[in-house]
């Protein structure tokens, strides 16, 4: 396990007081729900639970994207997904849809358009470097998004993608030019304690200019949802949970032992091969993805209540509590 999730573990939450006002708070009336503004707008952009899926598409998924889509849709989930991996998917079923424009990229006029939030991604794919897009200097991003927020018709939240790790004068650049949120994404396979350590300062310089609730949406390759929990308390405001649904989708997409394989449906029936494979789409269903995510919203409404915050805004490092020297210099959480 890397450093990074070690410390996560060495972490634990401080215990409310069970007598007192303050601790009056019951499941139902704890909210995880949680607002992006828009800059020079009055729309705001609701996301119903602190979490996102960022790499997991139809390539991963295949006949299982849409079932996967749909689970999204229910739990009001936002998705990283270009426009046109969703041309399949039922209006019903449609998630929240992120986009975004990567380094020297051209912007597309139906991402902008059709995106529910939109990042600048300071990520050159081709070189597979992170760098300010060359049309700009770091210091005149404003510019650059005044445009992109002109483009997307004024109501889209717009937002940048960092490093984990970056340069504090990089984010204090976003701050300056009145982004909508930034993304902080893990450069690493491994989550490291720099990207712990970058997480921290970056709310505390969040905080420090003015903006203390700046939705900050964090990419990290965590295995576990308490995981993720203990990130939100740490500064994140939502945190993407692909790397603990593969596992959870692999397992749901293993055929049962009394299920005929498709393969010999086929060879058996082949006069009705083709009605096998167009019902089949049909039947896919994601029981463990479901579970999982209603057992990850249902745990963090518990846990909010244990520490006695109403909502994801009190949820902070003062819930938490160090086990170690290392966790507690890092993350600021006292022992």
């Amino acid at each position: 396990m890397s450093l990074g999730l070690t410390l996560l573990d060495e972490l634990d939450y401080v215990q409310a007081p069970m007598i007192g006002s303050e601790y009056a708070l019951q499941g139902t009336s704890v909210s995880i729900a949680q607002s992006i503004s828009v800059a020079g707008s009055s729309r705001t952009i609701t996301l119903h639970a602190p979490y996102f899926t960022r790499t997991l598409g139809p390539n991963d998924l295949g006949q299982a994207w849409v079932p996967f889509c749909n689970e999204l849709h229910r739990h009001a989930i936002p998705t990283f997904s270009r426009v046109d991996a969703l041309a399949s998917i039922p209006a019903a079923s449609i998630p929240v849809r992120w986009s975004g424009r990567a380094v020297d990229e051209p912007f597309k006029l139906d991402e902008l358009a059709t995106a529910n939030l939109f990042e600048i991604t300071c990520h050159d794919r081709v070189r597979r470097r992170w760098h300010w897009p060359s049309e700009i200097a770091p210091d005149r991003i404003d510019g650059l998004l005044r445009s992109v927020r002109e483009a997307a018709g004024g109501g889209t939240p717009i937002g940048v993608n960092l490093p984990l790790g970056c340069h504090l004068h990089d984010m204090q650049c976003c701050l300056s030019a009145d982004v909508d949120f930034i993304c902080l994404t893990s450069r690493f396979a491994k989550f490291e304690a720099r990207d712990l350590l970058s997480l921290v300062q970056c709310r505390r310089l969040a905080g420090q200019l003015n903006r203390p609730q700046l939705p900050l949406l964090v990419t990290a390759p965590i295995v576990n949802i308490e995981q993720a929990h203990k990130l939100l308390a740490l500064g994140a405001s939502a945190v993407s949970i692909d790397d603990i649904l593969r596992p959870v989708i692999a397992q749901d997409l293993q055929p049962s032992e009394k299920e005929v394989p498709l393969v010999d449906l086929r060879r058996k029936l082949p006069s009705i091969a083709l009605g096998i494979s167009s019902s089949a789409n049909k039947l896919i269903e994601l029981p463990q993805v479901e579970k999982l995510l209603t057992r990850a919203q249902r745990l963090l409404v518990e846990r909010l209540t244990s520490v006695g915050a109403a909502d994801l805004i009190g949820f902070t490092a003062e819930c938490l509590r160090s086990c170690s020297k290392r966790a507690e210099r890092l993350t600021g959480a006292l022992r």
